[in-house]
């Protein structure tokens, strides 16, 4: 397994003695940061451990202030890595982010208004957060699916997983729609499942 703390920081024990040997940091500040260790260690074992038995494998590994953990997540398949998104936790985050973004390069949010309203819904519908921020000079679209720590494990993981390739699929026809591929979308659209009930 890939070293806890990458190689340019401190080692976690130094870390630990830092905070510990500061004269402002209280008890209760000395055992937050133990106990975040702590969490630390197991948590980033446990999520490495689920993303081998799953057949998956990461490109970059980070932990710094923000973030307790966060994996870039790929799928090998015929000698090359299929991106997949990315799990992170930050440190007081209650539980894992897997998500993944899509970029929207040079286009106005009233350009797309109608299709993200569409997508809202689906995404709400797989348990799946859906966030619109400006990035340069377009938006990204931010897909997340939330798991806490007390029932993060394969099933979830791989339920959540499924959930956010769904609409992260969703998302990029979406996209090649915006990019002029309005009818392919729509015929698509027309043809899904819930609208041939209704219809």
């Amino acid at each position: 397994m890939q070293s806890i703390v990458p190689i340019e920081k401190k080692p976690l024990r130094d870390r630990i003695m830092d905070i510990v040997d500061e004269e402002p940091a209280s008890i209760n500040d000395i055992l937050k940061t133990l106990k975040q260790c702590s969490s630390h260690i197991q948590n980033t074992i446990q999520v490495s451990e689920i993303i081998k038995q799953n057949g998956l494998s990461y490109k970059k590994f980070i932990t710094n202030d923000k973030l307790e953990l966060y994996y870039d997540l790929v799928r090998p398949e015929d000698n090359t890595a299929k991106d997949l998104g990315y799990i992170a936790k930050g440190w007081d985050d209650p539980g894992f982010r897997i998500g993944d973004v899509i970029d929207f390069e040079d286009l106005e949010e009233s350009e797309f208004r109608g299709y993200i309203d569409a997508i809202y819904p689906e995404c709400a519908n797989q348990g799946i957060i859906t966030h619109i921020k400006e990035e340069g000079n377009g938006f990204i679209m931010q897909l997340e699916g939330l798991i806490y720590s007390e029932g993060f494990n394969t099933e979830t993981f791989n339920q959540t997983l499924q959930a956010l390739t769904e609409t992260v699929e969703l998302a990029q026809a979406f996209k090649c729609a915006m990019l002029g591929y309005m009818d392919e979308w729509d015929d698509d659209w027309n043809r899904s499942p819930e609208t041939e009930k209704k219809g």
